[in-house]
């Protein structure tokens, strides 16, 4: 007799009947008779319980485009990515995902977008010109209206 009690069976409490499972209240798991049904039982508990296709897709993504590195206290350079990746439950995924789209939103972009380049020097400070430009601009446009309405 075989047993599977992890409470994650929850998830997928159909694939343990499909494996030939047999809840046993008593002993509050799984009982499988056989090793190859226990064994699909424990495949479909993992698969159930795996951040998804999609979700490590989205989270590979954000690591590439540093959101990761900045939202999530995990040493992305220290650690193997995809075996990472592969042992992330859905619930850690859809955390994960969470913090990164947070850290987007508190920096009002994405870090890695196409961005032009700070001026640094004084000399390129149009500001205080633009500003003049845009007085002489509503003081010309005041007195057009008094030569019209004269």
């Amino acid at each position: 007799m075989y047993q599977i009690s992890d409470p994650a069976t929850r998830f997928c409490t159909q694939a343990m009947k499909a494996a030939g499972g047999r809840w046993s209240p008593e002993a509050k798991a799984w009982q499988f008779g056989d090793i190859d049904d226990a064994v699909d039982a424990l495949y479909a508990l993992y698969a159930a319980t795996r951040a998804t296709a999609v979700q490590r897709d989205t989270l590979e993504s954000l690591i590439e485009e540093g959101l990761g590195a900045r939202a999530w206290e995990v040493d992305l350079d220290a650690i193997d990515q995809d075996s990472w990746l592969a042992s992330l439950s859905r619930e850690d995924a859809s955390r994960l995902i969470g913090q990164a789209i947070g850290a987007a939103k508190a920096l009002c972009h994405r870090p890695l977008e196409d961005r032009p380049p700070l001026v640094q020097d004084d000399r390129f400070d149009t500001a205080a010109f633009e500003r003049g430009l845009e007085a002489r601009r509503a003081r010309a446009k005041r007195s057009q209206g008094r030569r019209v309405t004269q």
